[in-house]
């Protein structure tokens, strides 16, 4: 089975060189000490070129380094340098604590069921996402892991964390966005800090996933928060970003709640021999060690991109009864769907909707500063203009009367399953250009080759395959895994503070000009 990064070998315009065209001040911190000359004397050398002409002489400059900190504290650009994160989060930085034999730490991976989704898509076996789990599992260990989870059940404790904030909103004014994308809350830094006050401060699942593995799981294996070098398997570059926040560093243990983050095309560079996630295992419907610590392969209905909208609305119908469920797309568009829950009195009691892709967010920015009466600005230069609704003309429509309650915020097309991470589908043409189904002639192919003439957003039928072993599973394991989650998460949320399951987000001051803007 081969991976590939897929974005590191594409020809993307949407990446800067830091050496070349980044534009972040750098800090002169060691200067050259001035030698003391006589008061007379010359302060500067010159050399006479070979037409006649008179240069300053050269000097030597200390090297400039932009770390990925700087880049998440830039306004330059929207997305951060390639250069950047290959060298601060790659396999290889993984591969060099798995190689420590002295002082090793407790290498810890927590896999996306997203990625495990798309690994399974480009299998020929096409194993569910527990099935794959334990195989990837087993693989990992064999190369020097002791622990490895999938993030269902941080994710689970997010959801639960959500319902909780949603709950401490005024109902006759409230607006949750989620921030579980940090693609989207890069995007808001950096442009629109005025919505930072509508962002959902509850950690992302993989944050979650890193304050559980630090904090909770720790404590049962003995071991400090600063023992454990944590990998998580995700299907977005943008995972990288998020794990190097600041926010997500304790000064007190010296460490992050993830180390490292590889995407679900990079899994594969951890290991120096091919493996055969096709073959079964001996053992492989055993349940293992981790899965009777952390529950596994929890499904909640609702998206593949976390189903934080479905949550939300779950709540809504429990306390409120007799709720009908109306639902309207403006464009027509499955990445822009509108969710609304009408009471028997024909009155809009919530107002969600599901927000995928960069064309849509523009739109719900807009939408959103209309509705709340905001300034629409770059970086901490937007700010409020009042929290006073903009009022709306009534036309009886329950649309057009109710403003937003929540939204679903992702910045991929068709959300996380599509994340730029994720593996992408194989050319099904030969060198004649004929199509050809090769899986139904048996061809072994590898979906990651020839990268550069696939197209960027994965085909929806391809979508539709990831999809649907997203959604496949063991009814078995869900049982199981039931009987389990109300205790654990129960005993969880008591041990683990506000402050491992909630963070901040800042507005990020412009000091460029927006022509410097790199899209």
């Amino acid at each position: 089975m081969g991976f590939s990064g897929g974005l590191q070998i594409t020809d993307l315009n949407d990446f800067i060189t830091p050496g070349q065209e980044c534009i972040k001040p750098v800090k002169e911190t060691n200067k050259p000490k001035q030698e003391e000359v006589a008061p007379d004397a010359p302060t500067t050398e010159i050399t006479i070129g070979e037409n006649g002409e008179y240069y300053e002489q050269n000097q030597k400059l200390e090297k400039a380094e932009i770390t990925l900190n700087d880049c998440l504290a830039c306004s330059g650009c929207i997305t951060s340098a390639e250069t950047v994160l290959i060298e601060s989060q790659s396999h290889l930085e993984v591969k060099k604590y798995l190689s420590k034999d002295n002082d090793k730490k407790t290498m810890i991976a927590s896999i996306s069921p997203q990625s495990l989704a798309s690994i399974s898509a480009s299998l020929s076996s096409r194993p569910s996402n527990e099935v794959l789990l334990r195989r990837l599992r087993h693989h990992l260990k064999s190369i020097g892991f002791d622990y490895v989870f999938d993030t269902t059940f941080s994710r689970h404790l997010s959801l639960l964390e959500i319902l909780n904030e949603f709950n401490s909103l005024d109902s006759n004014n409230r607006l949750l966005l989620t921030s579980a994308c940090p693609g989207w809350i890069c995007y808001v830094e950096k442009t629109h800090g005025e919505l930072i006050p509508f962002i959902s401060t509850t950690k992302s699942p993989q944050q979650v996933m890193g304050s559980l593995v630090k904090y909770w799981f720790s404590q049962r294996i003995n071991k400090s928060a600063s023992d454990i070098y944590h990998v998580t398997i995700m299907p977005c570059y943008d995972k990288k970003l998020e794990a190097s926040r600041q926010d997500f560093y304790s000064d007190l243990y010296q460490t992050r709640d993830v180390d490292c983050v590889l995407t679900s095309g990079e899994l594969g560079s951890l290991f120096d021999k091919p493996i055969n996630l096709n073959e079964s295992l001996p053992n492989e419907n055993i349940v293992s060690t981790e899965e009777k610590l952390i529950p596994h392969h929890i499904q909640h209905p609702g998206t593949s991109s976390g189903s934080y909208l479905e949550n939300i609305m779950t709540l809504i119908k429990q306390t409120t009864p007799n709720l009908r469920l109306e639902t309207h797309s403006p464009r027509n568009l499955a990445d822009s769907v509108e969710y609304l829950l009408i009471n028997e009195n024909n009155e809009c009691v919530f107002k969600g909707s599901k927000c995928y892709g960069f064309k849509n967010i523009q739109n719900l920015v807009r939408k959103v500063g209309k509705e709340k009466g905001l300034n629409s600005g770059r970086g901490a230069a937007g700010r409020m203009a009042g929290r006073g609704r903009v009022r709306t003309r009534n036309t009886g429509n329950p649309h057009d009367s109710k403003s937003l309650d929540f939204v679903e915020v992702m910045a991929c097309p068709s959300g996380c399953i599509n994340g730029g991470g994720q593996l992408k589908p194989g050319i099904n043409t030969d060198k004649e250009g004929h199509e050809r189904d090769w899986e139904s002639e048996g061809v072994a192919t590898d979906p990651t080759k020839n990268i550069e003439e696939s197209v960027r957003w994965t085909t929806k039928n391809w979508i539709n395959r990831v999809e649907d072993i997203y959604w496949t599973g063991s009814e078995a394991s869900k049982a199981v895994t039931l009987e389990m989650l109300s205790k654990i998460s129960t005993e969880m949320l008591k041990e683990l503070s506000k402050e491992h399951l909630r963070t901040q987000y800042h507005a990020i001051e412009s000091d460029t000009s927006g022509l410097a803007v790199q899209w």
